[in-house]
């Protein structure tokens, strides 16, 4: 890592975590998807991450001078999560957390909304390729989705 980055820690997320997690998750899915329908209350994510996402995905933080910046969440070969607080945008950290990801696995996948281009852009620039394009049917959302996968 360079010096620029030398306060950048990674970790496993543990239970303490999980307001950071909710409050990354909103707040970029906010900044960058202002089109998303919201779904559910604060408390309600809260729920989720507590009950069907910490203890049952491999989740991975990255903090940067002991300050929660993101998170990355694997389950299986699907990467559930991948958000970076909006202050921390375009300081390479998603490519940190995805390469952790990528260095441990031979294929992944994705969902990424149709209309997420930037997501898409990340996502191609590490070498995932579009697999799939939906209507959105099986999404909580109904937003128009793409599958990306990746392969060693």
């Amino acid at each position: 890592m360079t010096e620029e980055r030398a306060a950048v820690h990674v970790r496993p997320a543990q239970t303490s975590d999980i307001p950071g997690l909710v409050r990354i998750f909103r707040t970029a899915r906010a900044a960058r998807m202002p089109w998303l329908p919201v779904l559910h209350s604060p408390e309600a994510d809260q729920r989720f991450f507590e009950n069907r996402v910490l203890g049952v995905e491999t989740i991975e933080v990255i903090e940067r001078d002991r300050v929660l910046k993101g998170f990355a969440s694997l389950h299986g070969d699907w990467i559930n999560h991948l958000y970076i607080a909006p202050d921390a945008w375009r300081q390479r950290l998603g490519s940190f957390l995805l390469q952790r990801v990528l260095c441990r696995v031979n294929f992944v996948q994705l969902w990424v909304f149709e209309q997420n281009t930037d997501a898409q852009d990340f996502y191609r620039h590490h070498g995932f390729e579009v697999s799939e394009r939906t209507e959105g049917a099986n999404n909580e959302e109904k937003c128009p989705d793409i599958r990306m996968i990746w392969t060693r």
